[in-house]
């Protein structure tokens, strides 16, 4: 029988292994180090034939060549390294171009890779110290985005306006430990200014499919953090984003398993805001399959059946009706005491599913990234209407989450 080794199978990762097994693969599952200890609570263990956790590479290695391994897939951004090494190991004809594994992990590397190759790209410089970073900014004009190279979720981004909040978005990243707790190298880029769009990839031998395309609504200042999405696909952007994130993922070395990208059009061009190697996470994928007739983890199972190859598509699969993923946030610091009322908003007629992060007894602080996000809510409809009027309806009710709050409460620990 052949392995499927899915390493920080966190996330929308979870929702793999159940369909890899119905196909008939033999699973394991391998835990990085690095993982941040908020995906370990979505980890189904009772989903894989093996677990490994806690050894070196030289281990985990030895382990694995006792199976047939047909293919290694990152979970998460933080198993994605790991991944690529042990892909090249055990299963090249299924693995990325090691050489260019960096390229695809570190946000700084990534644009430097694709500047070498005339893809368009914005403007990039590593925080050094203040001097260097004040020449770097001669004759260019803010906003700029302050990042660390290595994140996920939006952790530690920041759009600023001017040199003062420039100068604190910086110190507060250099001063806080990754998601990965590891010391942060901070990136400082010209801010894309246009419309966001996520595009899901999956891909087999450098066929790159495209899945869905969503059209994203942030917070356009301070902390970007996600309003909501919007599934187009039947959107005429799409045509461009397709053919942009193809040259994207080629010129980074990617050949196999599914992407997670996101784009800005800027003046009707596109330009690359970072590519994640992994699934879109935080996300009910099954929603999606009586939309678009797949989604994001069944297409990823379609590229490793023999019997269902991939298409160079044109354009993603047609949607037959609208969706919305949107975002609901904490606006206040505190100690979680009790639950909303969900049953307000799961009677509306668009509502399709929900992700939680409310959790009695636990500490957070007001929202500034998906992690730290109260929920993800799921809306889906023939009518663009219902899903405006349920959507304004949520919002409303998005209030009575700080309710939910003992703000009086000093924490020992916050979610971060």
């Amino acid at each position: 029988m052949e392995s499927i080794v899915i390493v920080n199978g966190f996330s929308t990762s979870v929702y793999l292994a159940p369909y890899l097994r119905k196909v008939g693969f033999h699973l394991v599952h391998v835990e990085d180090e690095s993982t941040p200890k908020y995906f370990k609570s979505s980890h189904r263990e009772y989903n894989y034939d093996l677990c490994i956790e806690g050894k070196s590479f030289s281990e985990v290695l030895s382990e694995l060549e006792l199976f047939n391994v047909y293919a290694v897939i990152a979970g998460t951004d933080s198993g994605s390294s790991l991944a690529d090494k042990l892909a090249n190991q055990l299963c090249p004809q299924k693995s990325n171009d090691l050489s260019l594994s960096a390229a695809r992990n570190s946000k700084h590397e990534m644009f430097q890779v694709l500047m070498a190759a005339g893809l368009t790209a914005t403007e990039q410089t590593i925080f050094r110290n203040f001097s260097l970073l004040e020449a770097w900014l001669e004759n260019k004009t803010y906003p700029y985005v302050v990042k660390p190279t290595i994140s996920s979720g939006g952790t530690g981004v920041r759009i600023v306006h001017d040199f003062p909040s420039l100068r604190s978005a910086i110190t507060e990243n250099v001063s806080t430990r990754t998601i990965y707790d590891e010391e942060p190298e901070v990136l400082v880029q010209t801010a894309l200014v246009g419309q966001e769009y996520i595009v899901n990839t999956v891909s087999a031998s450098s066929i790159h499919e495209v899945v869905e395309v969503w059209k994203v609504q942030r917070n356009k200042s301070g902390v970007p953090i996600l309003s909501h999405m919007e599934l187009v696909n039947n959107n005429d952007v799409s045509l461009i984003l397709v053919e942009y994130i193809r040259k994207v993922l080629d010129c980074l070395g990617w050949r196999s398993g599914p992407c997670h990208s996101e784009v800005m059009i800027v003046n009707g061009k596109p330009s690359l805001i970072e590519v994640n190697p992994r699934l879109h996470g935080d996300m009910l994928p099954d929603i999606l399959t009586p939309i678009i007739g797949t989604n994001h983890v069944l297409k990823t199972v379609d590229s490793l059946s023999l019997d269902k190859p991939l298409a160079k598509n044109l354009a993603p699969p047609i949607q037959s009706e609208f969706c919305i993923k949107m975002m609901l946030h904490f606006h206040e610091s505190g100690k979680i005491i009790k639950q909303p009322n969900w049953s307000l908003i799961e009677k509306l007629d668009s509502y399709k599913g929900k992700i939680s992060r409310i959790v009695n007894g636990t500490y957070v602080s007001s929202s500034h990234s998906v992690s730290t996000s109260a929920a993800s809510i799921f809306l889906s409809h023939p009518s663009k209407k219902v899903i405006s009027n349920d959507f304004q309806k949520i919002k409303e009710w998005e209030l009575s989450i700080d309710e939910c709050l003992n703000s009086n409460e000093l924490p020992r620990k916050v979610i971060l």
